[in-house]
Parts: structure tokens; sequence; C-alpha cells
């Protein structure tokens, strides 16, 4: 039974979220241009908005913009990949962010999809909405289902043509080097790890990669001979130490590795011809999830007597803590943040170096998120309706507090939309977010599985393994 966790526990490190640019909720006119100058805004009205070009950028002609979108293709984690509660399924992975971003383009978009009910660990909100976790029975079932028995509904026979190279679980070396033949060997060396990675190969990233092809997933895209990319690609190489409440260097890619791997992923995109525009997106601060919730809070206490400190975190299928080790601390948090933005640096520093487009996801979460976002209707005019960051409540995050839901993915996707016009000269189209929202079950039908203590003690007991048997193999 371990040994089968410390599979699981792999899916666990699906990447996190960013919170998309808006505006708050007490602001009917106006919302925040996307890049960092806070003195640029987008009025209320469809033509600037899918408009929004730079005047010193020259304007595409028709012909020039399916030029420019013929072959997109996508690199990252499980943020593009489309993950939702820890789980990537058919259903919701029509609403990932860079497939929302597609359908604005008017191109042609493949995605590894995965037949419901997905790959990971169990869709949390389905999970507790069909009953899979009532029982420990059921529970282990459907982890032994997502885990093992899943299909791609192509049987990789689209592999050819796929789109979407993203890799949940990934980190910024797995993008450049990893070929879907190791990496299980990382988690250990014993004969049950060794038969699964025969089959399945770190289990997660098979789903975009062909292990027949015994290619990256960067030299992958790359063959498909792009015209536009995607990155955003680093989230994995943080959010272990946030999920592990720790502050080591065991649980995150040092600066210069990062970097090392990153110099090598962009020298392979600009050797590429083919490719006419890019867009990265830098990383969030994965401290400010709502998979992290304050100690005290309606549903955790602290014993009497402990020693945790003020301002401590903790997740949020926590219910007590008793000693410093069960919790994240304000100094594991700054820690964290500190190699967030060394990273974002980087990343800066090469989108300003080359031209590419970037989307400043780390300052967005900061500035607009906390106060709700207006969703964009389809003329682009702001509607009465606001998500906001709330665990379980908000509308903005699926149920693991990691991951963006539909409507958030669809916020991810305009604020691309608005970034690609203005730098490139493009006149690209907003996403109904209303529309998307409306079918989205997350706000339709929300439910906050900490009002389910039974079924929430099976979730969390799991989860509270998977961190303890990771802290030891890593």
């Amino acid at each position: 039974m371990r040994r089968l966790i410390v599979i699981i526990a792999f899916m666990m490190a699906c990447g996190f979220t960013l919170s998309c640019e808006s505006t708050s909720a007490d602001d009917s006119t106006d919302i925040i241009a996307i890049e960092t100058t806070d003195d640029t805004v987008i009025p209320e009205d469809n033509s600037d908005y899918t408009d929004s070009s730079d005047s010193s950028v020259t304007k595409m002609t028709e012909k020039e913009q399916q030029d420019f979108f013929k072959t997109y293709v996508a690199l990252g984690d499980s943020l593009t990949h489309g993950c939702q509660s820890l789980n990537v399924e058919e259903n919701r992975q029509y609403y990932s962010w860079p497939a929302q971003l597609a359908r604005a383009m008017e191109t042609e978009f493949n995605q590894p999809l995965i037949e419901y009910p997905g790959i990971g660990m169990p869709n949390i909100e389905d999970a507790f909405k069909n009953g899979w976790f009532d029982t420990w029975a059921s529970t282990m079932s459907y982890f032994i289902k997502c885990m093992l028995y899943w299909y791609r509904v192509d049987r990789y026979d689209n592999q050819a043509n796929l789109n979407n190279f993203a890799m949940a679980g990934a980190t910024v070396d797995d993008v450049v080097s990893y070929d879907g033949t190791k990496k299980i060997t990382y988690i250990a060396d014993t004969f049950l790890m060794s038969l699964v990675g025969m089959m399945n190969p770190w289990i997660m990233s098979v789903v975009g990669l062909n292990p027949a092809t015994s290619k990256p997933a960067l030299d992958q895209a790359l063959d498909r001979d792009p015209t536009f990319l995607t990155i955003w690609i680093g989230s994995n190489d943080t959010i272990f130490a946030t999920i592990m409440g720790d502050d080591g260097a065991v649980f995150m890619t040092e600066v210069d590795t990062w970097k090392e791997y990153w110099d090598i992923l962009v020298a392979k995109i600009k050797a590429k011809e083919s490719i006419k525009g890019v867009l990265v997106l830098n990383l969030p601060d994965n401290t400010e999830i709502p998979f992290l919730q304050p100690i005290n809070n309606k549903y955790h206490t602290v014993s009497e007597g402990s020693d945790i400190p003020e301002g401590s975190m903790v997740p949020f299928f926590a219910t007590r803590s008793s000693k410093i080790s069960e919790v994240i601390t304000p100094d594991q948090l700054e820690a964290i943040r500190d190699r967030i933005i060394a990273i974002n640096k980087i990343i800066k520093a090469t989108c300003e170096a080359e031209n590419w487009a970037m989307m400043d996801t780390y300052s967005i979460l900061k500035r607009d998120l906390p106060g709700g976002i207006r969703l964009i209707k389809a003329d682009g005019t702001l509607s009465d309706i606001v998500v906001t960051a709330d665990y379980a409540t908000g509308g903005f995050f699926s149920l693991d507090g990691i991951h963006p839901s539909s409507t958030g993915y669809a916020r991810v996707a305009n604020e691309a939309v608005k970034l690609i016009n203005s730098h490139y000269g493009t006149n690209l189209p907003c996403i109904d977010e209303v529309a998307v929202w409306e079918n989205d079950s997350t706000s339709q039908d929300p439910i906050d599985p900490r009002d389910y203590p039974a079924q929430m003690g099976n979730m969390s007991y799991l989860f509270n393994v998977f961190c303890r048997i990771m802290a030891q193999l890593l």
C-alpha cells in the first residue's frame, strides 16, 4: 500500500494556479491592463478590449493573423494541461486556458484528452458529489482507477497532430529533457516501481508524451513547426515546498539549475524559424493560493501549548495542528516567495531580450484577485458576476485550491488575448467568461468538502500520507 501511495503522491505535483488580471468588485468602469504598468486601463467596451494593440505596433491583416496562428502549441505543466481538482479529464480539458485561447484564434488545437473519470487523483468535486469518498474502499478504488487504469481518448493515434504538450507535474528540466522513459526511478528503486515505469512511465507525463517517440515535450512541440507558442513552466519547481510545508532545497529547484534548463529551452525556441510569436507566463505566488488557509480558521484549531508561530498556514484539509512541522511558517513562506521572485526575474529578462510577450501573473494575483474579479461578457463589457479566490465558494479555483476552475481558466485565456493583441497587433476576440461560468459546476453547484467530515477524513488521510512519504523519499 505504501508503494502504491508513493506513486499517487506524484499526482500532487500538478503545478498550482494563477490569478488572471481583473478588476475589483467595486470598480464598475475599468479592467486593469495585463502588463504591470498600473496607469494603463482598458475601458468597458468591446472594441477597446479586443483591439488593445499598442499604437506603435503595426496591426495585422486578417491573412497575416491566420498565418501567425496557423499552428499553435502550448508547453507547460498541469496549469496548461487543464487540471482541475488534482485530476485531468476530457470534459474539463475542453476549458483548459490554451484550448479557450485557440478557439479565439480560430485555429486547430488537439489535446491529449483523458477518458472520464480522468487521471491523477479522483476529481475532488466529482468524488464528493458522487460519493466516491464515502467509504475507504470506494476511495481507494477510484484512486487506483485514475492512477493505473486511465485511457487517452485517441490511444495516441493523434500524437503527430497534438498541440498541447503540457505535462502535469513537470518541472522546467522535464520539458527540456524528460522523454517518457525515465523519471520513475527518481521515486523509488523497487520492482513495483520499475514494473509500473515500464508500463506507464511517470504516469502523468505520459499523457502528453508518447513514450514510443523518446523525445522530450519541447522537441515534440517544435517538431510541429509551430507559428505561435505559449510557455508556462516553473510552478512545480517551487510548489512542492508549499505542499510539504518546507523551504529546504530538496523541494525547490535551485535558481542556477532552473536557469540552465530555461536557457536550453529558450535557445531551441529561438532556433525554430517557423515561430512568429511567443507568450510566456511567469510564476504566481503559490503561497497565496486557497490550498493554504490560516491557522485557527473555521475548520482548524491549534493545540494548546504548541510552538506554532502566528501567521502560519495549513492545507485546506487540515483540522488540527500541534507542532511546527505540521504547518508552513512565515519564514518558510518568505523563502518560497524569494525563489519565485528569482525565477521570475529570469523569465522577465528573457522576454525583454527576445521581445516576447510576458503575462505578469505574479503581480496580477497580488493586485486583483483579492478584491474579486467581475466576469467579462461576449461583447467585452463587464458583467455583475464576481468570482473570488475563496476556497470552494469563490468560483475562481477548483476544489484542490491549486488549479483554476473552468471560469478561472477563461480569465487566464482572456488575459492572453489582451496581451497578444497589444504586443503583436492581432485582433483576437475576448472569451465569453459568463458563458463558461454558466457551464461551470464549481460555481453553479458549489460544494465545500470541509462540510463533509467523513468523506474529508478519507481524502485528507491520503493527502497527509503523500506529504510524509515524499518528504522521506526526496
